[in-house]
């Protein structure tokens, strides 16, 4: 298959979730072929990977899997999609998390082709807390904003969480960075796996584009120790 975009999802022990993740990928409307390429962190205490090898059976030209033989953390599995990932763009979903917006991979994609300069999409997203509350991750008024480093440098960014993120492939296309690779085992690991560092690796690259309409939910889970809202 001819993909232009892969959805990198990171599992570990997510069976409650992960259907609803899955299918909420499959659900998506575009006028592409996608890929679907699932890291599973060797799961053992629950039932998701019997989910995951049933939608793989089920749907073999959009679902790949990668089935770790040992548990390696976050950055690790992350990385072994990421390094066999030759897509010209691409957006990572957490196992835990789904897309509301049937349209989003499109829209991204869209925007992105037709504006060079650019590298990242950024669209808002519904925080969903586990007592069933909700609100916007990002609460702005704005409903569209433009981003540079300038905006990273002066602390004036507004950008959503991994859900609501898509890139033009420009950091991987190549490989993993040995910066990053490195750090795998190392006190550094941290500094590599969330939000933050990848928008700005992108944001190094072109500018980026905020849309405040909810295209997905992120679950703030207690395991998770909550999370950061952007505010403007």
């Amino acid at each position: 298959m001819d993909y232009k975009l892969t959805v990198i999802m990171s599992n570990y022990n997510q069976e409650k979730y992960i259907e609803q993740a899955i299918k909420s990928v499959l659900m998506q409307k575009t006028n592409f072929c996608y890929q679907l390429l699932i890291t599973d962190d060797h799961s053992t205490e629950d039932n998701s990977l019997e989910i995951i090898k049933k939608y793989e059976h089920e749907y073999p030209d959009i679902i790949r899997v990668l089935y770790n033989q040992e548990n390696g953390r976050y950055l690790k599995n992350i990385l072994r999609a990421k390094a066999i990932m030759k897509t010209p763009y691409f957006a990572l979903l957490d196992a835990d998390d789904y897309y509301l917006d049937d349209n989003f991979l499109q829209k991204g994609v869209d925007f992105l082709e037709s504006h060079q300069d650019y590298t990242i999409y950024n669209a808002n997203c519904l925080a969903l807390f586990e007592d069933g509350h909700s609100l916007p991750y990002v609460i702005t008024k704005k409903q569209t904003a433009e981003f540079s480093m300038s905006n990273y440098l002066d602390n004036s960014l507004l950008f959503s969480q991994t859900t609501g993120m898509l890139f033009k492939n420009v950091v991987y296309i190549n490989g993993i960075p040995d910066i990053i690779q490195s750090s795998i085992g190392t006190r550094a690991e941290r500094s590599f796996e969330g939000d933050v560092f990848r928008y700005v690796q992108h944001l190094a690259c072109g500018k980026s584009h905020f849309v405040n309409e909810l295209c997905g939910v992120y679950r703030i889970l207690q395991s998770q120790g909550g999370g950061e809202f952007g505010r403007n």
